[in-house]
């Protein structure tokens, strides 16, 4: 195997070859389990609507929790197995990622209540 083709497949390798997940909008880790109520809480400056889903451990598929309308402000409670929220938009098939020039314009973060 030629040098460099080693290195694209170690690197493949290391992302875990699935950069679709690496590209959603996700808020920082939930860190320490919640012993209250978990929500995630939606910023969306962007000019359109995001869906948000929740994920749980070893399910590659997400629970759609609702949709962030464009300049709002929403929070969503999160299933008590959830491991992690992403924002994406809708499409027809089902979730697309969000654009890259607008995923600062969507933000999340964890609250516990």
């Amino acid at each position: 195997m030629k040098p460099h083709s080693m290195l694209a497949l170690v690197a493949l390798v290391a992302c875990g070859g699935n950069q679709a997940v690496q590209q959603q909008v996700v808020p920082e880790p939930l860190g320490e389990k919640c012993t209250g109520n978990a929500f995630v809480s939606v910023l969306n400056d962007w000019d359109k609507p995001v869906e948000i889903y929740a994920y749980s451990s070893g399910s590659t598929t997400g629970s759609l929790l609702g949709t962030a309308l464009p300049g709002s402000s929403s929070e969503f409670l999160l299933p008590r197995d959830a491991v992690g929220a992403a924002a994406t938009t809708g499409g027809l098939t089902g979730p697309v990622e969000i654009p890259s020039r607008a995923r600062s314009l969507v933000r999340l973060r964890y609250l516990c209540r």
